[in-house]
């Protein structure tokens, strides 16, 4: 597939389409000030799925969304998504746990279920807030610990039974023995046995001082919570008998602890680290704390029993409040070593999930699918939807947080400045959405057609919802039309690539059509035979693969038999005799200083108005599959090493890999409106910004 979205008002810089895609020189005066392209941001993309919740059995990946549940076979070569159509209450998952049965247990706002055996058995909705923050089965598999905003809830014989509605449960964990430890916003840690009869708080005065839990995980040997005091941040460790606290002295705040496998982990923005306990030591010196993150014993308090008190539904906070006792200097024994390390490997981008089990640790995303790291090995889990199939990429953005972006498949996306989500364009079966683009009135366009009728549609942006504009009948030998390119001429006419799948299967090209969208008129530039009911125009060449205008009355074409010109009327096609080194061209685009520029297979090829050159330097040697500008005078050439950014005020070394991008071989680039770069890999999408 090949596919280019421009538009063309005027003159080269007042060119639109998946933003300003200019193609000719401005006027000294009409130049900005160039921003530094030398320290650009990128952000890669390779799901529509958001994840909200992940855990994980001994067959599968269990993996919640905004839009189902996903379930992967442990190897991440396959995955089946199950809906509200399947039994689940509704589509969107808030949380997720496995009990020791194999049961998949499975929460939505609409109500709780769980999965064992092919068979759902529902329940109702948890009574704890909006979204649940932790979700603990019981280790019969018929009852359930839930927690969230509002408090701690127990499912017991079909029904909830609900505590502490006053309080914010932040975190849940189930240690050895069945017995539940409970983070809390503002009460410390508790801790509930396996019979379920009582709560047991561990506060200041029992040497918890972190009032605000953010992350609680089993150790080895015990249990640890990370949060905040009233003076700043804190760690609390159970050692089996009483709790040590901990100030935390960090490059940033620590956000999660997790056990998984045989590993304890902390989270802190991209960064984790991995956690060992040792035994305290008995030196009035004791060596420096060692490590990114140092826990330094707090001033002890002297332990006193937990706070204890019934568990019943009419239990609120206030039952846990008591005197705190001051401080005193305890003759008991010091407090553990507490010793950290960087992880081997980083949390991903958009992290919106993190779980533990005891094969490993589990992370899930918005936009980069889920992660399971056994060992220090990383397993990718991603459904890899918004790349699929797709060889070019058209982005129509309306704001910064506004973008559509469409690759030719059944489905378009809506970009938020975050994510992807999927814009319902074409409700019809088999539709494909073609692409989008900025018409003259600069609305969003979005070109779709039917399965297989030869009418394309257009649509356009209104309100957040795509509303019919027009159908427009566009003639091909066979089927229904595929677009290489489309883009508008500076007298608004639409010009489309035109593109059919053959009896063999095979693609073949077929011109362009130019299109005026008000009155319906469809004038034909090919090659070929021709025939008396059809309206022809210029004998461009049949295999164009793409296109820009480089003014009011030159066009530029990229074939796959050379470079054609139209300009006044007049089409002249350079190829190998006029100094090409290849005649496939895979895109075109303007350069600076008024030139023209390919991108072969044999390199980046430059026409000055009199002759062709390939350089053999920088990036102009490598493997070129695609040109794009901004108005701003930078050129980018997609190669199979990465993007690169040719301008004086750009970074030579290319935007990698190693730099962002999903993989280095570049299959198609294009500018948005805001000046990003939009790169399409085979593995993903990426956005550079300057």
């Amino acid at each position: 597939m090949r596919l280019r979205l421009r538009a063309a008002m005027g003159v080269a810089l007042g060119l639109m389409a998946c933003g300003p895609r200019a193609h000719g020189p401005a006027t000294p005066a009409e130049t900005p000030p160039r921003p530094a392209f030398s320290m650009p941001k990128v952000r890669s993309f390779t799901d529509t799925w958001a994840i909200t919740a992940i855990a994980d059995s001994t067959t599968n990946v269990w993996v919640g969304s905004t839009r189902g549940l996903l379930r992967w076979e442990l190897g991440g070569a396959r995955f089946s998504v199950l809906t509200s159509r399947d039994g689940l209450p509704a589509d969107r998952v808030s949380a997720l746990a496995v009990d020791g049965q194999g049961g998949v247990w499975v929460a939505t706002q609409k109500g709780l279920s769980r999965l064992r055996g092919g068979a759902w058995t529902n329940y109702p909705a948890a009574p704890v807030g909006d979204f649940l923050t932790g979700l603990q089965p019981g280790v019969d598999g018929k009852s359930c610990w839930a927690g969230g905003p509002e408090g701690l809830a127990r499912l017991r014989n079909g029904k909830w039974e609900r505590y502490l509605p006053d309080l914010g449960v932040t975190a849940m964990v189930t240690g050895a023995g069945g017995v539940l430890w409970v983070g809390t916003s503002g009460k410390s840690v508790l801790r509930i046995p396996r019979a379920g009869d009582k709560i047991e708080q561990y506060g200041p005065p029992q040497g918890c001082e972190t009032d605000v839990v953010r992350g609680l995980a089993i150790t080895d040997h015990g249990v640890l919570a990370v949060g905040e005091s009233a003076s700043g941040p804190r760690a609390a460790y159970f050692d089996g008998d009483r709790f040590h606290s901990y100030t935390i002295q960090a490059p940033q705040v620590l956000e999660w602890a997790a056990r998984g496998g045989a590993q304890t982990y902390l989270g802190a923005g991209e960064n984790v680290y991995e956690l060992k306990v040792a035994p305290p030591d008995d030196t009035d010196k004791p060596p420096p704390l060692e490590g990114p993150i140092k826990l330094v014993p707090s001033a002890p308090l002297l332990a006193k029993d937990s706070h204890s008190v019934l568990l019943k539904p009419t239990l609120v906070a206030a039952a846990l409040d008591e005197p705190v006792a001051p401080p005193k200097t305890p003759s008991g024994p010091r407090a553990p070593r507490i010793e950290t390390s960087l992880a081997s490997f980083r949390m991903p981008d958009g992290v919106t999930a993190v779980n533990a089990s005891e094969r490993g640790l589990l992370v899930g995303t918005r936009f980069l699918g889920s992660e399971r790291i056994e060992n220090g090995v990383v397993r990718l889990y991603r459904a890899g939807d918004l790349p699929a199939s797709a060889a070019r990429i058209t982005v129509a953005c309306q704001a910064a947080d506004e973008c559509y972006l469409a690759t030719g498949g059944a489905r378009a996306w809506r970009f938020d400045g975050q994510a992807f989500d999927p814009a319902a364009i074409d409700p019809e079966a088999g539709s494909r959405v073609l692409a989008v683009l900025r018409d003259p009135k600069g609305r969003v366009l979005a070109i779709h057609r039917g399965a297989t009728d030869p009418t394309l549609r257009f649509s356009t942006v209104e309100e957040g919802r795509f509303i019919p504009v027009t159908i427009q009948d566009v003639a091909v030998p066979l089927g229904a039309p595929e677009l290489n390119f489309a883009e508008f001429s500076p007298d608004g006419h639409l010009w489309v690539g035109l593109r059919y799948t053959d009896k063999d299967k095979d693609a073949v090209d077929y011109g362009a059509a130019e299109i005026e969208l008000d009155s319906g008129r469809v004038v034909y530039h090919r090659q070929g035979a021709l025939d008396g009911k059809t309206t022809y125009g210029f004998a461009l060449p049949s295999d164009m693969v793409a296109m820009y205008w480089r003014s009011a009355t030159e066009a530029w074409f990229a074939t796959r038999s050379g470079a054609a010109r139209l300009l006044d009327g007049k089409v002249r096609l350079f190829t190998e005799n006029d100094g090409m080194e290849s005649e496939l061209i895979y895109d075109i685009n303007a350069g600076p200083e008024n030139e023209v520029w390919v991108a072969t297979r044999h390199g980046t090829g430059r026409y000055d108005g009199k002759r062709w050159t390939f350089p053999k330097m920088g990036p102009f040697y490598l493997r070129a599959a695609s040109l794009a500008h901004d108005a701003k005078g930078h050129v980018f050439v997609g190669t199979d090493k990465g993007m690169f950014c040719v301008a004086p005020d750009c970074d030579p070394e290319a935007i990698d890999q190693k730099r962002g991008l999903l993989e280095d071989n570049v299959l198609d680039l294009t500018v948005d409106s805001i000046g990003r770069v939009w790169v399409l890999t085979s593995k993903g999408i990426s956005i550079v910004e300057p």
